[in-house]
């Protein structure tokens, strides 16, 4: 059937139009003030998804070069998801890698303050076998579960809300302690002969308030453990998608989101897939490897886990 020229014109207009808007607001989203498009940047995803999506059929109304260009630059906006895709070494690499015994596997999860049953938790860490789990959002329910989880060294540190947090090790930490213990949004730091851990979980941005606390709070972290010495791996639900400003103090710091290769890996909500973000998160050292990672299966919880094996390149 022949579309009428009034018609397709109108249309033209109207996906152009739209287009540009998402485009728009998808430019915006990279300054990421004021406290608006602070929280539309977490669904930058979505958003270049959506272009992309308009450019098709904005392309094929108009039918000359213009429709090359809304195709062209619809893809480009695309560019800076294509790392968490592509693989980051070779198999050769990737062979040598996974064949060495110097590997740690990590998993945080944050397992939702009111889920008091931790069954579903247990049974997947079973199968996976972590070297090392850090757990958010742990309350006086949780203790009695955790404390029998087959983990020789423990650290748990529940608290009324949503920030009491563990860390269970198969290894016997140098030392491990809890950090700004006194305060709402306690962290723990454990470090071995040849790395260091921080789970940490700062405040969700609700508010511009809020915002600001959660930012001091990272970088304030980051710069106290600037002179530990090893590499420093940083795991938690940091509130915030890889590309957020928040997080800038782990990239200066040189560490390197360990998605990278694997998927964007979306970890909340568990129940809106369309909606759902990567806020849940493991950095490693830069010089370490992100050998695997996923995301765990739904646990009873609003977030999945991530689990991750990483070691040292040679």
């Amino acid at each position: 059937m022949v579309m009428a020229p009034k018609v397709r014109s109108a249309l033209r207009w109207m996906f152009t139009v739209l287009w540009g808007l998402g485009v728009l607001v998808l430019l915006l989203t990279y300054w990421q003030t004021p406290f608006f498009l602070n929280l539309v940047s977490s669904f930058r995803y979505q958003i270049t998804l959506a272009i992309l999506a308009l450019g098709i059929p904005t392309a094929a109304l108009w039918k000359d070069r213009r429709a090359s260009l809304f195709l062209a630059l619809s893809v480009a906006l695309t560019f800076p998801f294509w790392k968490y895709y592509w693989p980051l070494s070779s198999p050769a690499e990737s062979t040598t890698l996974k064949a060495s015994r110097s590997a740690v596997s990590l998993v945080v999860a944050n397992v939702l303050s009111s889920n008091h049953d931790l069954e579903r938790f247990e049974d997947w860490l079973a199968i996976e076998s972590p070297d090392i789990v850090g757990i958010l959002e742990v309350s006086e329910a949780h203790q009695a579960q955790l404390e029998k989880l087959p983990y020789p060294h423990k650290l748990i540190h529940p608290q009324n809300g949503n920030f009491g947090l563990a860390l269970l090790c198969r290894e016997a930490p140098l030392e491990m302690e809890v950090l700004e213990a006194q305060t709402s949004f306690p962290s723990i730091f454990a470090r071995w002969p040849n790395y260091s851990v921080l789970l940490t979980h700062p405040i969700p941005p609700v508010s511009q308030q809020a915002r600001e606390v959660g930012d001091r709070q990272v970088g304030r972290l980051i710069a106290s453990l600037a002179d530990t010495k090893g590499p420093l791996i940083v795991i938690g639900d940091l509130n915030a998608a890889q590309w957020d400003l928040r997080l800038e103090p782990l990239r200066e710091a040189g560490l390197v989101d360990a998605r990278l290769g694997h998927g964007l890996l979306p970890s909340w909500p568990v129940d809106r897939t369309i909606l759902r973000i990567p806020i849940d998160h493991i950095f490693l050292p830069s010089g370490w490897a992100s050998l695997e990672c996923g995301r765990g299966p739904d646990i009873g919880s609003d977030h999945f886990p991530l689990i991750c094996k990483a070691q040292p390149k040679p």
